[in-house]
C-alpha cells in the first residue's frame, strides 16, 4: 500500500482509521475494526465519531484462497465462450465494415439477414487448455469517511445513525494473453481470430461487443465517489465493578438496526466496478460486544455481528454458459437477488496506561453465498432451443437441459467470500468534565481471504462525547 500527499494530508486532518464505530464491511477492503464509545454512560451524553481509512492494491483472492492479480480473482475471461447463447444485438453491430466482429460473433456463416439470433460461437480448436484465456489485472484505491452519532438518552440506553462515504477508484487496467496468439475455429471456414488484435483494438473487436451490449471500453478506468448504506440503530450499554482482584470491570453492549438503502445501484454499463453498498436491499443488523477489565492496565474483549437482507428485484449481468468465468457478462436480464448473511466475530488485548491505549486483535468476516432467481422468459432462448433440438424421437432420449438459474448461480462474484484481519491500534482518549477527546490510529491487515481484495487500510478516528447536564 502506498500513501500519497493528499491522502496523508487527510490522514493528519481527521487523524484517522477505525475505532469508536461500527462497520459495514465490502470484499474490496480490509473490514474496519468493530467497537463501540467508551464507557462513560451518562446520561444525555452525545458521541461523535469520524474515521478515515486509505488503503490500495493490485492482487486479490480467489475462491481457493490463492492470490491473484486484482481483476482475475473470479477465474480468467475465455473469449470462445464469452457470447454463448448470449441474445446477439445485430442491428447494433457493424456488419460491413468489422470483419472480425463478424467472425467472432457469429463465425464464418454470420448472416443477420437468415440468422437474426445466431448462437455463438463457433468451437475454437485449443492447442492447450489456456488457449483463449485472459487474465485482467489493475490497480485498485480507496478512500473512505465514516460519520457516526450516538444519543444516549437514560439507564444505558442509545440511538445511533453510522454512514460512509467513499471514493472508489479502478485504473491501470491491462491483460494478459494466456493461451495461443491464433484462435482458429472449427467452422468450414476455418475461422481465424487474432487475440491480441481483438483485445487491443479499441475501436473494433471486444470493445465493438461490449458497446452492442451497452458496456464501455473495458480500457476505460471506474471512479465514483458517494455515500454508501445509513444504518440507524438503538441498543444499551452498562457496565459495572465485579469486586474481584482481579477483574476490575466488566462492561458490554447489544445494538439492533435497519440498513437504509442509500448507496444506489452499481453501475451495470462498467465492466469493472464495484457497489458502494448493498445496492437497494435493506437489511436488519445486530452487534454485542463485551470487555473484561484485568488489573488496572490490561483487558479483553470480543465482538460479534451481522447483517441480514431482505430480497429485491434488479436489473443483472448474468452468465450464459457454466463455463463462463471473470468480471464481464455480457447479458443483461433481470431477477430476484437474495444476499446472503454476512457476520464477522474479533477477539482484542487491551493495554491502557493514563489515556494512552494500544489494542491487538483479530477478526473473522463471512458473508454467504448471494442466489439469482431470473425472472426474464427470454433469457438462454437459444440455449434451450439448441438442447431441444438435440432429443431423439426413436428412442425417446431427452437431452440434460441445465435450468437457468444453476447457469447463473455459477457466478464467482455470487459466491460466498471472507477476510481474516489483524488490527492494530493505537491513540489517547482525555477524560474531562464534560467532554472526552479520543484519537485514535489504526492499521487493518488481511493476512487470508477468499473472493476478496488484498486491500489493507491505514487511518484513524477522532471522537468527541459531550456530557450534558440539565
Amino acid at each position: 500500500m502506498s500513501i500519497s500527499l493528499k491522502n496523508l494530508i487527510a490522514f493528519l486532518v481527521v487523524y484517522g482509521a477505525a475505532l469508536n464505530a461500527i462497520d459495514l464491511p465490502q470484499f474490496y477492503r480490509a473490514p474496519f475494526f468493530q467497537e463501540s464509545f467508551n464507557t462513560a454512560y451518562d446520561k444525555y451524553q452525545t458521541g461523535l465519531s469520524i474515521r478515515y481509512g486509505h488503503g490500495d492494491t493490485r492482487k486479490a483472492w480467489n475462491a481457493h484462497d490463492d492470490s491473484r492479480p486484482l481483476l482475475s480473482s473470479y477465474g480468467y475471461m475465455d473469449i470462445t465462450n464469452l457470447g454463448t447463447y448470449v441474445n446477439s444485438p445485430d442491428t447494433v453491430i457493424d456488419t460491413k465494415n468489422n470483419k472480425t466482429m463478424i467472425g467472432y460473433w457469429g463465425g464464418a456463416n454470420y448472416d443477420p439477414n437468415t440468422s437474426p439470433t445466431p448462437i455463438f460461437p463457433p468451437n475454437y480448436t485449443k492447442a492447450n487448455a489456456k488457449d483463449g484465456l485472459i487474465a485482467y489485472r489493475g490497480h485498485f484505491e480507496i478512500n473512505e469517511w465514516d460519520f457516526t452519532v450516538q444519543q444516549d438518552i437514560f439507564w444505558g440506553f442509545f440511538v445511533q445513525a453510522y454512514i460512509p462515504y467513499r471514493d472508489v477508484k479502478i485504473d491501470k487496467i491491462a491483460f494478459k494473453n494466456l493461451g495461443s496468439e491464433v484462435l482458429i475455429g472449427q467452422d468450414k471456414a476455418k475461422t481465424h481470430v487474432d487475440v491480441n488484435a481483438f483485445m487491443n483494438t479499441k475501436d473494433g473487436t471486444l470493445n465493438n461487443v461490449l458497446s452492442a451490449m451497452n458496456f464501455g471500453p473495458w480500457q476505460k478506468r471506474f471512479k465514483k465517489s458517494g455515500i454508501g448504506d445509513l444504518l440507524i440503530s438503538a441498543g444499551w450499554h452498562g457496565a459495572g465493578d465485579p469486586q474481584s482482584p482481579i477483574v476490575k470491570r466488566l462492561s458490554g453492549y447489544a445494538q439492533f438496526g435497519v440498513l437504509i438503502p442509500t448507496s444506489g445501484k452499481q453501475d451495470l454499463s462498467k465492466p469493472f466496478s464495484v457497489p458502494f453498498g448493498s445496492e437497494n436491499s435493506t437489511a436488519i443488523d445486530g452487534r454485542l460486544g463485551l470487555y473484561v477489565q484485568v488489573f488496572d492496565f490490561i483487558g479483553v474483549g470480543a465482538t460479534a455481528g451481522g447483517l441480514v437482507f431482505f430480497t429485491q428485484e434488479r436489473d443483472l449481468r448474468v452468465k450464459t454458459d457454466k463455463k463462463q468465468a471473470g468480471w464481464i457478462l455480457l447479458e443483461p436480464s433481470y431477477g430476484k437477488v437474495d444476499y446472503g448473511p454476512q457476520w464477522d466475530v474479533c477477539a482484542y488485548v487491551q493495554l491502557g496506561f493514563k489515556g494512552l491505549i494500544a489494542k491487538i486483535g483479530g477478526s473473522y468476516l463471512h458473508q454467504e453465498d448471494t442466489v439469482l432467481t431470473i425472472h426474464d422468459g427470454k433469457l438462454l432462448k437459444n440455449y434451450v432451443q439448441q438442447q431441444m433440438n438435440q432429443w431423439n424421437p426413436f428412442n425417446n432420449v431427452w437431452p440434460n437441459i441445465v435450468s437457468v438459474n444453476e447457469i447463473v448461480n455459477s457466478d464467482q462474484k455470487l459466491k460466498n467470500w471472507e477476510y481474516y484481519t489483524l488490527h492494530l491500534v493505537g491513540g489517547y482518549t482525555l477524560e474531562l468534565k464534560s467532554i472526552c477527546p479520543t484519537i485514535l490510529v489504526e492499521y487493518d491487515y488481511p493476512f487470508y481471504g477468499k473472493r476478496t481484495f488484498k486491500t489493507d487500510m491505514l487511518g484513524g478516528t477522532l471522537s468527541l462525547q459531550i456530557k450534558f447536564k440539565f
